[in-house]
């Protein structure tokens, strides 16, 4: 009896391992196509981890073809359904100018940050992940406007400096 306990769990745990990697491969998969997509080659090892949780974002904001009576595996575990206007400010990867929430808005002091959208963050108000290209962080902003990527270059040659300097950067072919 125990043998056959023993025989059924492990092809359980096999089935499931398989499962597993097959959700992992798809994920790869959804991170290389979107960082396909970056007009840069050195990817900062931030944007790369964050780019990789908006892909899950993504991947688990629909549902899929299991028995979860239409719900998408988000909406299941946060209760929040996907909404566009909210979800979708602007794309992974693209350039953003993303307000700053001062105190003081009588000054001469920028009010926005050149920044790449990362995603969003998945909160009620529907922030943006966004890095800084000028300080190197992540930054969580509610409004962002989508821009074109300026002409000059000068943005993405910034952003491969931040991804040439990281610890573990990564280079796009």
């Amino acid at each position: 009896w125990n043998i056959f306990l023993d025989v059924l769990l492990s092809s359980l745990l096999m089935h499931q391992e398989k499962l597993v990697k097959r959700k992992i491969r798809h994920l790869k998969e959804k991170t290389r196509a979107v960082t396909s997509e970056f007009p840069f080659k050195w990817i900062p090892i931030l944007v790369m981890i964050q780019t990789v949780y908006s892909c899950a974002f993504w991947i688990n904001a629909f549902p899929n073809r299991s028995d979860n009576f239409g719900f998408s595996p988000r909406e299941i575990v946060t209760g929040l359904s996907t909404d566009y206007d909210r979800d979708c400010k602007a794309d992974i990867g693209s350039y953003v100018e993303a307000s700053t929430d001062a105190v003081v808005t009588n000054d001469n002091t920028e009010r926005t940050r050149s920044c790449i959208a990362l995603g969003p963050v998945g909160n009620r108000q529907g922030s943006v992940k966004c890095f800084d290209i000028e300080t190197g962080k992540i930054l969580h902003r509610r409004t962002v406007t989508q821009l074109p990527w300026p002409l000059d270059n000068r943005l993405v040659r910034r952003i491969e400096e931040w991804g040439k300097k990281g610890a573990a950067a990564t280079k796009r072919d």
